[in-house]
């Protein structure tokens, strides 16, 4: 990884970090309530009801740390989209400031136009996602 695209990364766990760790302690306090009430429910309803309590905690905490780097990798996924979108943009304002007033005539003036329009439909796509 070049040192773009770790801060980029680092930028994007920046953001998450609160709901991460908003989701952690959450899931660390169902957890300990199905912990602290599974005594009680062995007492109650026996010992496999207890242990079924006590793994459908685990399965809910393991459930949402897969849903929290589902959603870091598609985040990474649009950032790394929007800078392949900045850095075409970038790339076709340098060819206005170049060809400001283009010929009728000139191949590059139609080339110019569909790598435009193109990059417009990208930038378009990408704000709907």
């Amino acid at each position: 990884m070049d040192k773009e695209e770790l801060s980029s990364s680092w930028a994007i766990l920046k953001r998450l970090l609160p709901v991460v760790i908003w989701g952690l302690f959450f899931c660390v306090v169902i957890c300990s309530f199905y912990m602290s009430y599974d005594l009680k429910i062995s007492r109650e309803f026996g010992f496999m009801f207890g242990l079924f309590a006590r793994y459908l905690g685990y399965f809910l905490f393991a459930v949402v740390i897969i849903i929290l780097l589902k959603i870091l990798s598609v985040l990474k996924e649009i950032d790394l989209r929007m800078k392949l979108i900045e850095e075409s943009m970038l790339e076709l304002k340098k060819r206005i400031d170049v060809y400001p007033f283009a010929d009728e005539d000139n191949i590059d003036l139609q080339r110019f136009a569909d790598e435009w329009a193109l990059a417009a439909q990208e930038a378009g796509r990408a704000r709907q996602e």
